[in-house]
């Protein structure tokens, strides 16, 4: 069996643990953590001595990996997967947590014994040890798996030690800022155990050190974690108080902000003296404490904070009339951007670098409802347009002139977003028979399929080419990157859609996704929901529960709104899905995987 902890290997010897290979037999060694002398509170450890004959096993309620979890090692070439089968440490060569892990693939070279005990059982060649922090959940991984099913195999009913007590995640985040500190490579150590992913109360304050260019700052954690915490959250007088045309700042501050913390970055970056703006640390500071941190602390933020912002912008020059004038969150968004300096989140391969992306597409009559995917995907056709890389973050801008003109009248967004096919260098699949393409015909593309149907294998492509209609297609090898033909993951590059901003007569909302576990919960946000007084008086903002997004969302909504449109019903929907279906202006995805290495 395999461990990636030790320093050297020892010499072969039956039930001796060596380093795991990947299925092409290269040695893929997570580098050491430094041990802790002092631990954190709460953590306990039994002493290093060997262990007793006599064991006994109960499984951790704080335990962030439980037996039988699927979880990711990420090796040299690519993603391997495997269950998880033994938590417990190894005191005769590391104090840190070690997870024994059954691969699906033989990287490995032991069935689940350790010297002389028998740690767990599994199936010759893939058992492997290796540190909790070198593990990913595969909830966690957008590599898309199959459930495994476990059957009666004797391969799962191993145990967990019971002298392993572990504390909240800021133990391993304290393990983490230790390695970076003595300047070691986090290669092979995802970040998902973060300041960001401890459980807490949605709204708490407390300290965080942020390392590299961030400030010390108080971090609020993000609204809508919990059930509890969407009923807070919804309400009068929640979110974002709108003020002298504010709304279009207002619904792309709360769809940025509330539920999420994608963009939590810009709030703490360091002023970079050499190219960051004077005005720079107010602009940040204000964006950071009167208003994302008082939205989630408060869950209520009055117009007078938001209008320091909009003062400061405006003073730049950039945008003008920032502060009593009818914008576009675009504008707002570019305007943000450049006093933060905000590194654009997308590269095309024309060498452009852009934050939003503007669908560019003609009108298809075989599209009567178009969905966010297939819109997305005919307008990187038509552009004849890749990304270089997979994004963190997407902002995508819906095919309409201005505030009126909408090319579709619904427009479906899509929950899952795939960008396999739009990324330059990515493992693309065949069409026909799903290996991996090695030809990409521009013209074999129809927008009611996507862009999956333009990619071929090399003989598939010889066949499908044999049709009267297609022997004139142009075909191009697809430009693959060396390293990733034969060892690429076998994935597909999909992103989540986590808040959508709407526009209606000059007047803009947004809807957001709550991070509720396992759940579908969405709210909508209107900063000028209802006015007390006249004139003189001012906005009340408003949340609402959208209870029917599991309807309207993706296939489902898709498949009723064609039959509304069909009985000439289409009229009637209600108001929060009208907006979503009618007039979205706007959609953001955020790419999990991705963000934990940004």
């Amino acid at each position: 069996m395999d461990c990636m902890c030790s320093k050297k290997r020892r010499p072969r010897g039956d039930g001796d643990m060596y380093l795991p290979r990947d299925r092409h037999g290269h040695n893929s060694v997570v580098p050491r953590l430094p041990s802790k002398k002092k631990l954190s509170s709460g953590i306990t450890r039994c002493d290093p001595a060997p262990w007793h004959p006599e064991r006994h096993f109960c499984e951790s309620d704080s335990a962030p990996l439980r037996i039988n979890d699927r979880v990711v090692w990420v090796s040299d070439h690519g993603p391997e997967y495997g269950t998880v089968r033994w938590l417990g440490h190894l005191h005769d060569t590391s104090e840190d947590l070690m997870v024994g892990v059954e691969f699906d693939n033989q990287v490995g070279t032991g069935t689940g014994k350790y010297r002389d005990r028998q740690l767990f059982e599994a199936q010759l060649g893939h058992a492997s040890l290796i540190p909790l922090l070198g593990l990913l959940k595969a909830d966690d991984y957008l590599g898309e798996q199959a459930p495994v099913d476990y059957g009666n195999s004797c391969f799962y009913t191993s145990h967990i030690d019971r002298r392993l007590k572990l504390p909240a995640s800021s133990h391993f985040q304290e393990f983490y800022e230790d390695k970076q500190k003595h300047g070691g490579s986090s290669r092979g150590l995802p970040q998902p155990l973060n300041a960001q992913a401890e459980a807490k109360v949605s709204g708490e304050r407390r300290q965080t050190s942020e390392k590299g260019n961030c400030t010390t700052n108080n971090y609020v954690s993000v609204l809508g974690e919990t059930d509890a915490d969407v009923v807070e959250l919804c309400g009068v007088n929640r979110g974002i108080q709108g003020h002298h045309n504010s709304c279009y700042l207002d619904a792309t501050l709360f769809a940025m902000f509330s539920c999420t913390n994608l963009f939590d970055d810009i709030l703490n970056r360091a002023r970079d003296p050499d190219s960051d703006i004077p005005q720079y640390e107010k602009i940040q500071e204000v964006l950071r404490d009167d208003i994302v941190n008082t939205l989630r602390r408060d869950r209520y933020v009055p117009s007078k904070n938001v209008m320091k912002l909009r003062q400061l912008l405006d003073d730049l020059g950039c945008v003008s009339g920032l502060t009593t004038e009818e914008k576009d969150p675009e504008e707002f968004l570019n305007s943000l951007f450049h006093a933060l300096s905000v590194k654009p989140f997308l590269k095309l391969s024309s060498q452009q670098e852009t934050h939003l992306y503007q669908l560019f597409v003609a009108k298809n009559e075989k599209l009567e409802i178009p969905t966010v995917q297939q819109l997305f995907h005919q307008s990187i056709y038509e552009c004849k347009l890749k990304f270089q890389r997979a994004p963190k973050a997407l902002i995508i801008q819906m095919p309409r002139c201005g505030k009126q003109f909408k090319l579709y009248d619904h427009i479906v967004p899509s929950l899952k977003l795939d960008i396999t096919d739009a990324l330059e260098d990515a493992y693309r699949f065949c069409y026909v028979c799903g290996r991996q393409a090695t030809l990409e015909c521009w013209e074999c593309f129809r927008p009611e399929v996507g862009l999956e149907c333009t990619s071929y294998c090399d003989s598939c492509s010889k066949t499908v080419h044999q049709h009267k209609d297609r022997t004139d297609h142009k075909q191009e090898p697809l430009l693959i990157k060396d390293s990733l033909r034969m060892d690429a993951p076998l994935r597909r590059e999909v992103m989540d859609l986590f808040a959508v901003v709407c526009i209606e007569t000059s007047h803009y909302v947004c809807f957001v996704k709550c991070p509720v576990k396992n759940k579908h919960t969405w709210c909508f946000f209107d900063s000028m929901a209802d006015r007390e007084g006249g004139e003189d008086g001012h906005n009340i903002p408003k949340v609402d529960n959208y209870i029917d997004a599991d309807t309207w969302f993706g296939p489902k909504g898709l498949d009723k709104l064609s039959e509304m449109i069909r009985d000439d019903k289409s009229k009637i929907l209600p108001g929060m899905t009208r907006r979503l279906l009618s007039d979205a202006y706007m959609c953001m995805y955020e790419n999990k995987f991705v963000k934990q290495y940004e």
